[in-house]
């Protein structure tokens, strides 16, 4: 089933999906479109992902990042024109904006999702940040741009360079434990328990379902 062909509710994000690229993203999108969401995840469509205000996002999130642009601080209003009037949940995308996300949507509900550091650091590296960074993921992004107005290599490496407090990629690795842990650290200070489920991949259908009330004898797999 096609992650975005549920309707979408129209009042802005009801889940804040908190897990960064890497974390299996593209399986929680499949569940939550199951589960009667409409949901975006960024490799569904690659070329029609909204990369102009993605890059404003970032702009707007973290300033000081190589190149951008001034900006005032994205409001409820800004994520609702990227995201909220058209989607549930998003996924990837948004997964690094996820703390400005949960203070706009101060009544959706947030599902973490974490691996293991090290485990995960190595397939980031790998599929995101090399291929983003190299000269052929630049040439590539370039072509991009100037053939194509898609501005999707500018958005991702202002969202990766903010996201790490980096101004360029060889200064991401000494900070990016850290900015791993304090990425969760503080979505568990901003949001009550009551108000998040803590997920682990295998947990089966039973943890999410019965967060939303959701339940379906059909799709109750544990």
């Amino acid at each position: 089933m096609p992650a975005t062909t549920n309707p979408s509710s129209g009042g802005g994000l009801v889940v804040i999906h908190v897990a960064l690229f890497r974390i299996a993203t593209k399986s929680m999108a499949e569940a939550y479109s199951i589960l009667g969401y409409k949901v975006h995840h960024g490799r569904d469509d690659v070329f029609n992902n909204p990369w102009p205000q993605i890059e404003a996002a970032a702009e707007a999130t973290w300033p000081s990042v190589p190149g951008a642009r001034p900006r005032a601080p994205f409001t409820r209003a800004d994520w609702d024109r990227l995201w909220g009037s058209e989607f549930d949940i998003v996924t990837d995308m948004a997964s690094p904006f996820v703390r400005q996300l949960i203070v706009a949507y101060p009544d959706a509900k947030v599902v973490v999702v974490q691996r293991d550091f090290d485990s995960w650091w190595p397939s980031f590296t790998s599929e995101l940040l090399d291929s983003l960074f190299t000269h052929a993921g630049r040439l590539l992004t370039f072509v991009a741009w100037h053939a194509a107005n898609i501005r999707s290599g500018a958005a991702i490496r202002k969202v990766h360079l903010g996201f790490f407090g980096a101004r360029s990629l060889d200064d991401i690795p000494s900070g990016a434990g850290e900015a791993y842990k304090q990425y969760y650290a503080n979505v568990h200070a901003l949001v009550p328990p009551e108000r998040r489920l803590e997920y682990k991949m295998g947990d089966g259908w039973g943890p999410l379902c019965k967060f939303w009330a959701r339940y379906r004898m059909w799709i109750y797999r544990d």
